[in-house]
């Protein structure tokens, strides 16, 4: 067996081996809930999604850049569901709206992940050509000509600057402007790392291992496969994706944590490296639209339902006087608690999902 295959099995192992872990301890902790009528319901849950953050090293390899890819993408989901969404809801509510400006990272995503252009897919094409010998100033060279026009992306051979050639990269380096910082990516070992020496033998073998656990995680691979294995990149691009489908799908809540120092020490503060990560962070952004928007949010038909008892037109069945059209009822409750019109915002009524403001 090879260096690569065996360094290539160590990883499956060790990677399956914790995604088994992992399953094995949510079906433990399962619970379900019994109803009074003997039918199980469907047990409710909170998922924790714990990122360990921007990388940005002295030397900086293939792993940082999955992890700062990574970061890019989730970045940008922040932004689809914070700052984008919030701005839209206002728009197609027909509520006057003032757009706050801010910075849309899906440039640099695009850069790194769009298909048959982007980094990823150059990173694909040269680890498919070069099976035997990894040369990466090839894999460099093509980078070079495809972003040599991108504002985030430079490397030695698209800077026109001799001084900056000689002091600030190296031939085997490019740089990426990713929204929370520039990050210099030596490219030495990016094909080597990428390319997969997994090849489905090897998962077959282990298929039929004596330990149980071990043919277990590798059960799925027991019809020989003959195929390339999926190179690391696109392994984790995939998985990557599967997250943010998940994220896309559920309701979270955002706990920024701001890095007081570069050197992990106590009681020092650093101004300049707080007011980055919140600028980048789009953290202020946030507060504009917040302060600039309504706290409340809610139907029309929940709030008239709730506070229907401060007015004597709307209680206590305010659908004789108003036909069942709760907007109407909504306009006369705050005409009664006579608010002015800073203070709250009708909505567009279409059907009982339309949003009431205040």
């Amino acid at each position: 067996m090879s260096i690569c295959a065996k360094d290539a099995l160590a990883k499956a192992i060790y990677s399956r081996l914790f995604e088994w872990l992992v399953t094995h301890i949510n079906k433990t902790l399962k619970t379900s809930v019994r109803k009074t009528d003997g039918r199980t319901s469907k047990n409710k849950s909170i998922g924790i999604l714990d990122i360990y953050g921007f990388e940005i090293l002295q030397n900086n390899g293939f792993e940082q850049f999955c992890i700062n890819y990574c970061n890019e993408k989730l970045q940008k989901l922040f932004l689809d569901l914070t700052l984008k969404s919030e701005q839209q809801e206002y728009l197609s509510e027909g509520i006057e709206w003032t757009v706050v400006d801010y910075f849309d990272n899906g440039i640099i995503c695009d850069m790194i992940e769009e298909r048959h252009k982007g980094i990823i897919s150059c990173l694909e094409d040269e680890s498919l050509k070069q099976t035997d010998v990894c040369n990466n100033l090839i894999l460099l060279n093509e980078l070079a000509r495809r972003f040599k026009e991108h504002e985030h992306f430079s490397c030695y051979q698209t800077a026109n600057d001799p001084q900056f050639k000689r002091t600030i990269i190296l031939p085997t380096e490019f740089v990426i402007k990713h929204f929370a910082g520039t990050v210099t990516y030596n490219a030495s070992s990016f094909l080597e790392k990428n390319n997969d020496s997994l090849f489905g033998n090897l998962s077959q073998i282990m298929s039929s291992s004596t330990n149980e656990i071990i043919k277990t995680i590798f059960s799925d691979c027991q019809t020989p496969n003959k195929k390339i294995p999926e190179t690391t990149i696109k392994q984790f691009k995939k998985s990557l994706n599967r997250l943010i489908n998940t994220l896309s799908s559920k309701e979270p809540s955002y706990i920024r944590c701001i890095k007081p120092n570069n050197y992990k020490e106590s009681d020092n503060f650093d101004e300049e490296v707080i007011s980055q990560q919140v600028k980048y962070m789009g953290l202020v952004e946030i507060l504009r639209i917040r302060k600039a928007g309504f706290a409340y949010r809610g139907q029309f038909e929940v709030f008239l339902n709730r506070y229907k008892c401060l007015c004597p037109d709307t209680w206590p069945d305010w659908t004789r006087r108003f036909g069942g059209v709760a907007v109407d009822a909504v306009k006369r409750l705050i005409e009664h608690l006579q608010y002015t019109n800073e203070d709250y915002k009708i909505g567009k009524y279409v059907n009982s999902s339309s949003k009431y403001r205040k």
